[in-house]
């Protein structure tokens, strides 16, 4: 017995030739929405839902999600193969279930001494900021929820060792900006006036820090985790935002320029994580920079992803198949 519940709005609706083996309706006018509360024997239990809407001269307009159908059909999707996934694949030969299975569990065994291997450099008594460049790496691989608990813990040390504090004597607005995103993505309490020690004696954003392109890019990225209310950082989005456009006409250096311009089409906040990890691994990988356990790692977590994704896709699929 499944329990499905459809929202739609109550102006000027209603529900007609409703049909089904079981069902209740439950009307809630006071919040002004209506809840459809069905109760069906199963997915294929001939279960219709029809809605209108009645204009004033009695027309009756039907309400169509006007769908179209995929553009895959079903015999390429069963046919998708990835040799990353590890678990038996329903439907298909026993032989390239057995090897499906192999190859799957070969990498995973992988992706195992890579993650322990990780959390040994996340362990590590090093400096703050270095810390603070793993998390962010992390994050933007998007291999960051293998270590929740380890990223949980150097966050707190580095508020508990007032970091941000040592950092402004330093003046670095790259290290401050950085910790203040990430503590406000793991939702710890950080205000916005430790960028109150890059103003001059004016209140605005001093422009020595033109030069640092890291701490700009660091600086605008930041500002997108704000709260109502707080003018700092709509002061520091708009100084940041207003060079990143002039580097971006000045600069030569082609693979900085290409990430200020991801940048500024939008922020790492409002990014699909998923998405957004498949770009940063051809980024770093032509940085050439990265340490290549963490490369690995990322590659290998976003093609064992994929291979479920894919499963996902072939199952919805047979099902709709079984429907019809």
């Amino acid at each position: 017995m499944s329990l499905i519940r459809f929202h739609l709005p109550i102006s000027k609706l209603s529900v007609s030739n409703l049909v089904s083996n079981d069902c209740n309706v439950r009307r809630y006018a006071n919040y002004q929405s209506l809840f459809v509360m069905l109760k069906s024997n199963g997915v294929g239990g001939g279960m219709c839902l029809k809605a209108s809407t009645q204009s004033d001269d009695n027309v009756i307009v039907r309400q169509c999600a006007n769908y179209q159908p995929p553009m895959w059909k079903d015999d390429f999707i069963q046919s998708l193969h990835n040799e990353f996934g590890y678990f038996t694949i329903f439907f298909s030969s026993e032989s390239t279930s057995k090897q499906s299975v192999g190859s799957g569990k070969t990498y995973k065994k992988r992706f195992n001494q890579l993650k322990g291997q990780v959390k040994t450099l996340l362990g590590e008594r090093r400096d703050s900021l270095e810390q603070l460049e793993l998390i962010d790496v992390l994050q933007r691989l998007g291999i960051s929820y293998h270590f929740r608990s380890e990223i949980k813990d150097i966050l707190q040390r580095t508020i508990s060792n007032k970091f941000y504090e040592e950092d402004k004597k330093k003046n670095s607005l790259y290290a401050t900006s950085l910790q203040f995103r990430l503590l406000r993505q793991h939702q710890f309490h950080i205000f916005e006036d430790v960028f109150n020690a890059f103003k001059d004696e004016m209140g605005n954003f001093k422009t020595c820090f033109y030069e640092d392109i890291n701490g700009m890019l660091s600086l605008y990225e930041a500002s997108f985790l704000s709260t109502k209310g707080e003018t700092v950082l709509e002061e520091a989005k708009c100084f940041a935002v207003k060079y990143l456009n002039e580097f971006i006409k000045s600069s030569k250096d082609e693979l900085k320029v290409e990430m200020v311009e991801h940048a500024l089409k939008l922020p790492l906040h409002w990014r699909i994580e998923r998405l957004e990890a498949r770009w940063s691994i051809d980024i770093y990988e032509r940085i050439g920079t990265l340490n290549p356990i963490l490369l690995e790692i990322a590659k290998l977590d976003f093609n064992m992803v994929q291979s479920i994704y894919q499963e996902d896709l072939k199952y919805a699929f047979r099902l709709q198949s079984y429907d019809c």
